[in-house]
């Protein structure tokens, strides 16, 4: 069984644990069975948590370098799509209670922002967002503990001082947010590379990985289609896909992931909708992406023969 794969593709296969462990070629990013670490045994940066049939991940709130930040980057975006909660203690060997700290730690600031704070609109949402993830936390865990809004807080009168100080500070505003863009727009651009797009199209060796929000794209690569979000998946099991994806299409139906599932390399698809749109893993690829790889691989007019005879 292979074992080492480049650095976005050990996040995917972890977030989908289709094997056992794997780690990239530098040795500083690797998993085993549902704990993924960066650089050393000591430091798991996620987990990998089930219970009564739902899954969610646990995630380091502590980075201490800038690779290691990254390779929290890629544990994000291979979980796409399922709960995430950054709390310090990953492991649970201990129960809930340093997370359960962390989490009325997270609130009481969120209440001291709030309360100094002039744009009152941001700090309610912020706040807001830190209950609902503390909630969310307690409610996945069958835990009692609850955390709500300070009861000696005025919520209206708050929201009403947040929205005079937009009124009169809106082109301060617009500028913060647009500076907050030009910044993750840099960051982006930093890992992401888009000037390598093209190239990365072309099948040429270059690191190109879309943005977040973005398409997704596809490339031919050898024996391998690969993903502009770092995966790869052997071309036989992607032609295999792409009839049943073009079935769905032409009979205009819809597939969810059910007992009988796809499996295309270490990816299952999890769903089709009638246009032929597909969702696996973390991964969102338009049927105009497919179809247009698939022209590429010549299946098309072949599909329309198999679809006509009945055959798929």
């Amino acid at each position: 069984m292979k074992r080492v794969f480049d650095t976005d593709m050990v996040a995917h296969i972890w977030a989908n644990q289709s094997q056992d462990e794997a780690r990239n070629p530098q040795r500083n990013f690797y998993f085993r069975g549902d704990t993924i670490f960066s650089y050393r045994d000591s430091f798991p940066i996620a987990r990998l948590i089930k219970r009564k049939g739902r899954e969610c991940v646990l995630i380091t709130n502590d980075t201490y370098s800038n690779t290691t930040t990254r390779h929290c980057q890629l544990v994000r975006r291979a979980v796409r799509g399922k709960p995430v909660f950054t709390v310090p203690d990953r492991t649970l060997q201990g129960g809930h209670a340093e997370n359960l700290d962390w989490y009325k730690q997270q609130v009481e600031n969120g209440v001291q922002a709030l309360v100094k704070g002039r744009d009152k609109m941001q700090y309610l949402l912020e706040l807001d967002r830190r209950i609902k993830e503390a909630n969310d936390y307690c409610e996945f865990f069958g835990l009692k503990k609850r955390f709500v809004f300070p009861k000696n807080l005025n919520r209206l009168e708050l929201e009403r001082k947040g929205n005079e100080f937009n009124r009169g500070t809106d082109a301060r505003r617009i500028a913060s947010r647009a500076a907050a863009e030009t910044r993750r727009r840099k960051c982006n651009d930093r890992w992401n590379q888009p000037e390598n797009k093209d190239k990365w199209l072309a099948g040429e060796s270059v690191y190109y990985r879309n943005s977040y929000g973005e398409p997704t794209l596809l490339r031919v690569k050898g024996e391998e289609l690969q993903t502009s979000q770092g995966a790869e998946v052997p071309l036989d099991h992607a032609k295999r896909a792409f009839a049943f994806i073009a079935e769905c299409r032409a009979r205009n139906i819809e597939y969810q992931r059910n007992g009988h599932s796809i499996h295309v390399g270490h990816f299952v698809i999890d769903s089709i909708d009638a246009e032929g749109n597909i969702k696996a893993g973390c991964h969102k690829i338009a049927w105009s992406e497919i179809e247009r790889i698939a022209g590429q691989l010549g299946l098309l007019n072949k599909e329309e023969e198999v679809l006509s005879n009945g055959q798929v």
